[in-house]
């Protein structure tokens, strides 16, 4: 057992050792940050996917609230002129727009709150990257200084745009 618990063991550091030498660090840093980038723009688009449907769902819950005020209106003119057949059904009417505007209510406010739980997340998300990091030097060009997340943002896109024209 003894060689071959050798063997073995030499065939694991030899596979080690070729790994090792074949991960660059800077190159796997770059596409980590790459990666966060593409997750954080995905993120974003997300955010303001949330953020549409709750602005739908206010605007619902007002158009609701108004055909609800209306249909009262409605209601108290029905009674003024004696027809009150038709004050009854205005106030169905009423009581089912305003029971809409309930529910689009809940809605909004429930979308509300998960909105600012995903814009909180995606603050977080955005300072994330850069946090730990040695502000006199960027850890993926080693000797110079840290810049603003703009230029980060597009040397980053010239880089990937760099990749695509070579094929890669």
């Amino acid at each position: 057992m003894g060689i071959w618990d050798n063997l073995k063991r030499v065939f694991k550091s030899n596979i080690n050792a070729a790994i090792s030498k074949a991960e660059d660090p800077q190159k796997i840093l770059e596409q980590t940050i790459i990666d966060m980038n593409e997750a954080l723009i995905e993120n974003k688009k997300a955010v303001a996917s949330a953020i549409a449907d709750e602005k739908r769902l206010e605007r619902q819950y007002n158009d609701n609230l108004a055909l609800a005020q209306d249909w009262e209106n409605k209601a108290v003119l029905a009674v003024k002129s004696n027809r009150d057949d038709l004050a009854r059904e205005a106030l169905l009417r009423q009581k089912e727009y305003a029971d809409y505007a309930v529910q689009f209510k809940q809605q909004f406010d429930a979308q509300h709150a998960a909105v600012e739980k995903l814009k909180d997340a995606l603050r977080q998300l955005a300072g994330q990257d850069r946090r730990g990091w040695p502000q006199e030097e960027h850890p993926c060009r080693p000797g110079q200084a840290r810049r603003g997340p703009e230029e980060d943002f597009r040397d980053h896109g010239e880089h990937v745009e760099q990749l695509r024209v070579r094929g890669l």
